[in-house]
């Protein structure tokens, strides 16, 4: 082993235990929603404690969510089942203001992560790096701002082994799907400690994560309410898959 250079000690140390991509996150409101459950209270970001579990939503029976959500009235979060557009933000009827802003963060820790994921080291590699998202619907169908929602926008979010990051801003309809690649995305520093809905104070300088030693992985939602504030509205995610590798070490 001495004549063996550390260099390649080094890349070698972190193998990918195969070439086929492994579903890392696989939520499906259909399967874990049986009821929904909102709340318009605004949440901070804590890494350990989840802003919804089966734990204390009896009508919840998926993976802890971790995030925050951010409101500067008395906008709503919460999950519901399909029909209520899943992992979602909401104005009730008469609520909110023309422009107002609606931010949530949805997240999955590792620890919670579908095949053995939780318990190995997982990266993010082109081709095996596939994030499928399905939109659910929004009153009356359509964004506009003659409508209760005005715009909406999603954003991917990962940590890795050097921090957080958040991705480009997407726009999204209702009903509509994503298939993105991780890996293809443009990206920005983020702290989802001082995030912000109306000024989106966590998002930082456009940065390039590494991919490796993810930690958690999920989704950013933005709404900006519309001039029909006499109808309510939601934006939200039924569908949220996400590919990945699992690595493991070769050291002694």
């Amino acid at each position: 082993m001495k004549n063996i250079p550390l260099m390649i000690l080094a890349v070698s140390s972190l193998l990918p235990l195969g070439t086929s991509a492994v579903v890392l996150v696989d939520f499906d409101a259909s399967q874990s929603v049986t009821s929904q459950t909102v709340m318009g209270i605004s949440r901070f970001f804590q890494p350990d404690i989840p802003i919804i579990s089966s734990q204390d939503k009896e009508s919840y029976s998926g993976s802890p969510i971790y995030g925050a959500f951010y409101t500067a009235g008395e906008g709503l979060y919460g999950v519901s089942e399909k029909e209520g557009a899943g992992l979602k933000i909401r104005w009730n009827p008469k609520i909110g203001a023309p422009g107002e802003k609606l931010s949530g963060l949805f997240l999955f820790k590792k620890k919670d992560f579908l095949q053995g994921a939780g318990k190995q080291s997982v990266a993010l590699v082109a081709g095996s790096d596939q994030v499928s998202v399905q939109i659910g619907y929004s009153n009356p169908g359509t964004y506009g701002a003659e409508h209760p929602v005005q715009s909406a926008n999603f954003r991917f979010v990962l940590r890795d082994q050097n921090g957080w990051f958040i991705s480009e801003s997407l726009p999204i309809e209702s009903k509509k799907s994503l298939l993105l690649k991780a890996t293809m995305l443009a990206y920005f520093r983020y702290d989802p400690a001082l995030d912000d809905a109306a000024t989106s104070a966590g998002i930082g300088q456009s940065a390039q994560p590494s991919f490796q030693g993810i930690r958690f992985l999920g989704f950013r939602l933005d709404a900006e309410r519309g001039a029909n504030i006499a109808a309510g509205s939601n934006v939200g995610v039924t569908e949220f898959s996400v590919q990945g590798t699992l690595v493991e070490s070769t050291q002694p």
